[in-house]
């Protein structure tokens, strides 16, 4: 005997015991349930045991038939479906139909199984004697169901989260919208369900939003990408991108519009607008000739200034390229000044013009042009600049020229005045030299002069002093050895000192400070340690007056604010 049929045989004799009398599992309720059946069948008696499953349910769930056999139902449900699964047994086991539930357990190889069980009362003679359930396998419906439910979920996080409105509405009325409408429009979801979908519309644009939801109602086709003006509930007036896609099926389908406010991206555009026009303004009355080609070398902007220097209208040379422009300039189409911007040439710069200064997008220069101004030519300076855009691609060119051509001239008479200057320089150079060495000659023969003449003045001076000595100062010794008063000594005292002084070195090196005469006595009778009273007496003046002549020699000297003795400051120069 298998393990299977002794479990059931087990079973039934346990079922025989507990129900009593002659089993009442017929071979016909057994054959109404073949093991080939897709779904899982199985019964279970009034105690809660299997008493039989078919093949199904043992290769879904993986677990023996023995296992199945000697278990309790509850043994094999999950715990989490305890109470669902023995609410519906109890109500079952009254005689009532079960209800049907969804179940989920997990094989032995770990997959979890979801299977909906409906179940009913297995009768016999009246008695409920068990259940008879069956259970489908949902599990891939399930999955299929929770993929719809999270993309749903993904789809509608993703609708609520973006910034673009996202209007759906049936006839005239919404039928959803999203948050970004609630924040464009002003309005509540709420409110914008009880309204039809052109009232937040400007009036200016009111009837053309009319004619397009009668046509979509229509089945007629709607523009895909149209702007009007809302009102907000502010009151505030916005600009929208809307587009329009029908969905659903039916006569009126429902119609799905996708809502962008675009006012700042409209002012911006104004702005830009605005800001053109200023520019070409600006470029259209600057002083310089000026015009501007685009990044395929077409002119763009062709201003007053160029238009007189050229004698060619803007009208017939906006939008022209394959170097239109330069004809007016050099009478052929060939490269030009802007044209090196885009496309540097370093050996055809050198040929045609004299480049003052490049930078990374800027370059200087100047050239003769012979045919502007009706063929009378001129010398221009030019300044050509790359133009970019907020990305830094470059876009174009823009060139501005100067005529030059007084300053060229004014540079060549001064280039001519400078050369006959610099000659006549030469030549006074030259005569200043001559006149220089025959200068230098004379003040050589000066100091030759000037030399003999000091050597002079000195042999005199030796000469006096030597004549004082031998001649003066022995009379004087012989005159102090005669009878004199006391007053004629002291004169005599005064004249040999004053004979003295003159040979002395003090008298020679303080006539350098201008002293006076008498400056220059009451020095040499300090000089010799005489007092204030006493010079004062020698000199026959008042003390307050030698004081006087003390303060003057000091002064002279330099020392008049210094704590420095006069005397011996004196005695410093012997």
């Amino acid at each position: 005997m298998s393990i299977e049929t002794k479990s059931r045989t087990e079973q039934s004799d346990k079922a025989d015991n507990k129900i009593g009398g002659t089993p009442p599992w017929s071979e016909a309720v057994f054959r109404a349930l073949a093991d080939d059946i897709i779904d899982g069948v199985y019964c279970i008696n009034t105690d809660g045991y299997f008493v039989f499953i078919n093949r199904t349910v043992i290769e879904r769930s993986g677990i023996p038939p023995d296992k199945f056999y000697a278990s309790h139902f509850l043994d094999i449900v999950h715990p989490a479906y305890h109470d669902l699964a023995a609410q519906n047994f109890q109500r079952v086991m009254r005689g009532e139909e079960g209800i049907p539930y969804e179940l989920r357990y997990e094989r032995t190889d770990g997959q979890e199984i979801v299977v909906e069980v409906n179940s009913k009362p297995l009768c016999s003679d009246g008695q409920v004697i068990g259940l008879l359930g069956i259970s489908r396998n949902i599990t891939e419906r399930k999955l299929a169901e929770e993929r719809i439910k999270a993309s749903e979920g993904q789809f509608r996080t993703l609708i609520e989260s973006i910034p673009i409105g996202i209007v759906i509405y049936k006839g005239t009325k919404y039928s959803y919208v999203n948050p970004a409408v609630e924040k464009i429009t002003g309005y509540t979801g709420d409110e914008l369900y009880l309204m039809d979908v052109w009232e937040i519309v400007h009036p200016e644009f009111r009837d053309k939003v009319k004619e397009y939801v009668h046509k979509q109602q229509k089945g007629d086709p709607s523009p895909k990408l149209y702007v009007i003006k809302i009102v907000k509930k502010s009151g505030e007036e916005r600009w929208v991108e809307r587009g329009a896609i029908p969905i659903g099926l039916g006569e009126k389908p429902s119609v799905l519009i996708t809502q962008r406010d675009i006012t700042d991206y409209k002012r911006a555009e104004e702005a830009l607008r605005e800001a053109h026009r200023r520019l070409d303004d600006i470029i259209e009355f600057l002083p310089d000739a000026t015009f501007v080609i685009d990044a395929d070398s077409k002119v763009v902007a062709w201003n007053r200034a160029i238009e007189q220097m050229t004698g060619v209208p803007k009208t017939a040379m906006i939008g022209k390229g394959e170097y239109e422009y330069a004809l007016p300039f050099y009478g052929e189409r060939r490269p030009i000044f802007i044209d090196l911007t885009l496309l540097p040439d370093t050996e055809f710069e050198k040929g045609k013009y004299d480049i003052a200064q490049r930078s990374a997008d800027t370059i200087y220069g100047e050239t003769y042009v012979p045919k502007i101004y009706g063929g009378k030519g001129a010398y221009l300076s030019g300044a050509a600049s790359r133009l970019r855009d907020t990305a830094g691609n470059i876009i174009g060119a823009i060139e501005s020229m100067r005529d030059i051509t007084e300053r060229k001239h004014a540079e060549h008479e001064l280039a001519k005045y400078r050369e006959d200057l610099e000659q006549l320089v030469a030549e006074r150079t030259q005569e200043l030299e001559d006149k220089t060495k025959a200068l230098e000659e004379v003040n050589i023969s000066l100091k030759v002069l000037l030399r003999h003449r000091e050597e002079d003045k000195k042999e005199l001076e030796d000469r006096f002093v030597m004549n004082i000595k031998k001649l003066i100062m022995p009379f004087a010794e012989k005159m102090k050895r005669t009878h004199l008063d006391e007053r004629q000594l002291a004169y005599l005292s005064i004249i040999e000192k004053h004979l003295n002084d003159i040979t002395s070195s003090l008298t020679k090196r303080i006539h350098q400070f201008n002293f006076t005469p008498r400056e220059i006595e009451v020095a040499s009778l300090l000089n010799e340690g005489k007092t204030t009273k006493e010079i004062a007496t020698i000199i026959g003046i008042a003390n307050s007056s030698i004081n006087t002549h003390r303060n003057q020699i000091r002064k002279k000297l330099g020392i008049s604010k210094k704590k420095v003795n006069l005397r011996s400051h004196l005695q410093s120069f012997d």
